[in-house]
């Protein structure tokens, strides 16, 4: 099956036009960054500013460098590129030669492990629907009298949508055949917690959202999209 290429246009910002040609072992700095961000989320933004002296150019110029990286190598590991089509895929970007096979050397050697973290899978995903919930207390019993005990039984009612993931930059006919494979089921889960529980599970879903709305995970999201 052919594999489809990334989209050229709008990958390469005016400011990181200067890596189209830079030197192999600066174009190889700007890759291991580039990794680093992708699978750990690591910025050296405190390296950037000695990096814009060395070559002089600005701050924002090595950021939209990276940047760009961190796009080409996603887009890359979601379309599963072979070498000889990523390396395709630079040329038609603009890259020289030499900073090319650079590139794609490095990605090459951690591809598997980008491909890991941003292939789009095919997702089986469920979605709110509504939620109906039910409070019981038990007031006694034959071995205990004047007990309080109460416990809450919930229904989720959900929508579990079947999708095949398609990244953003495929052609819109491939697009259109995914969006025409999705179907969508209606599932019923019933549980049962008390009050303690759910106070649990509410503060552990308040940090994981507090989480969500940080710098860090900002700054993921953005290369992601």
């Amino acid at each position: 099956m052919a594999k489809i290429l990334p989209k050229a246009e709008a990958v390469v910002p005016k400011q990181a036009q200067f890596l189209l040609s830079a030197a192999p072992p600066v174009a190889q700095e700007f890759a291991k960054i580039a990794v680093n961000i992708i699978l750990k989320g690591d910025v050296a933004a405190r390296g950037y500013a000695k990096a814009a002296s060395a070559l002089q150019i600005t701050v924002d110029a090595v950021d939209q460098g990276v940047k760009m990286l961190c796009d080409i190598f996603i887009r890359s590991a979601q379309s599963n590129l072979s070498a000889v089509q990523m390396t395709e895929f630079l040329k038609d970007l603009g890259f020289h030669n030499e900073t090319r096979e650079c590139l794609v050397d490095y990605c090459s050697q951690r591809f598997r492990e980008i491909r890991g973290l941003v292939a789009v899978p095919r997702l089986n995903m469920a979605s709110y629907r509504k939620l109906e919930w039910r409070l019981d207390v038990q007031l006694g019993s034959r071995s205990l009298f004047n007990q309080a005990d109460p416990s809450f039984l919930l229904k989720f009612s959900l929508n579990r949508e079947h999708v095949g993931g398609v990244p953003a930059f495929v052609g819109k006919q491939s697009q259109s055949k995914a969006l025409n494979n999705e179907r969508t089921e209606k599932e019923v889960i019933y549980l049962e917690a008390n009050y303690a529980t759910l106070k649990t599970i509410c503060s552990q879903l308040e940090q994981a959202l507090a989480e969500r709305r940080s710098s860090r995970s900002r700054r993921i999201l953005q290369q992601l999209q």
